[in-house]
């Protein structure tokens, strides 16, 4: 039974964090960090070859 209320809740935590800016934000900023480090490698790398 626990295992069957688990996703609801987690779904409500998506609501929440949906209604927060804060989660969207900070998961956009590190998605941008992460593009931005792969295009640094990336041009690294072409740099290098």
């Amino acid at each position: 039974m626990r295992r069957r209320s688990d996703p609801p809740a987690r779904f409500a935590g998506l609501r929440d964090g949906a209604l927060l800016t804060e989660p969207p934000s900070t998961a956009r900023w590190i998605a941008r960090r992460a593009a931005g480090l792969g295009a640094f490698w990336i041009l690294c790398l072409v740099v290098l070859t």
